[in-house]
């Protein structure tokens, strides 16, 4: 499973555009946002956006880009348990084009093409 994970922070028109991109390259992808609080609209308008595609949703205050980041993973690691998975963090601006996978050594890398939008 790969997850990708983001924050959001009044940035909910970006959303549908960054979970398409993702759904294109990687079939097997579950997409994790959490939303710093901004403003009751703003709040709205994700929740009823994430409910639409399919989104893992996380209520929170705003309490940072990297405490957000950290809650997304927390969440990730408590629906998977012990299995394996990745998980991919970027910011919702970023469109992604192509996902592929660079064995070496044993190791794996994942190596997207992006576009900031």
């Amino acid at each position: 499973m790969n997850y990708f994970i983001t924050v959001n922070y009044g940035t909910s028109n970006l959303i549908k555009v960054w979970a398409s991109s993702i759904r294109k390259v990687s079939k097997d992808a579950a997409l994790v946002l959490v939303d710093n609080f901004k403003s009751e609209c703003e709040r709205d308008r994700v929740k009823s956006i994430v409910k639409d595609l399919d989104i893992h949703f996380i209520e929170s205050e705003n309490v940072g880009y990297g405490q957000s980041l950290n809650k997304a993973i927390d969440y990730c690691f408590d629906l998977e348990g012990d299995r394996s998975f990745n998980i991919f963090a970027g910011n919702l601006d970023i469109e992604y084009k192509s996902f592929s996978l660079v064995k070496m050594d044993k190791k794996c890398v994942y190596i997207p093409t992006i576009q900031e939008v």
